[in-house]
């Protein structure tokens, strides 16, 4: 038998203290530094705040970066 893992999702998500923490529904988080993102590692606190949630990941529309959930919780933290 085949069992499916499900993701958890987001409650929320915020910068705080230079480290991003996400919240998820099943009362888990993660932390990660966004200096391990070649995206997010020049950008300013400011930029790095300016994020959306999705279903799948957190978006950060003018810096042009997405991150799923999945991969959040992997370790993958992009390029």
């Amino acid at each position: 038998m085949t069992t499916i893992m499900k993701t958890p999702r987001a409650a929320s998500a915020a910068l705080e203290n230079g480290v991003i923490r996400i919240e998820f529904d099943n009362g888990t988080h993660v932390e990660f530094d966004p200096k391990r993102n070649a995206r997010l590692m020049n950008a300013t606190p400011k930029q790095v705040a300016d994020f959306r949630l999705s279903p799948s990941g957190i978006h950060w529309d003018k810096l042009d970066e997405d991150l799923s959930f999945e991969g959040i919780l992997r370790g993958d933290f992009g390029r």
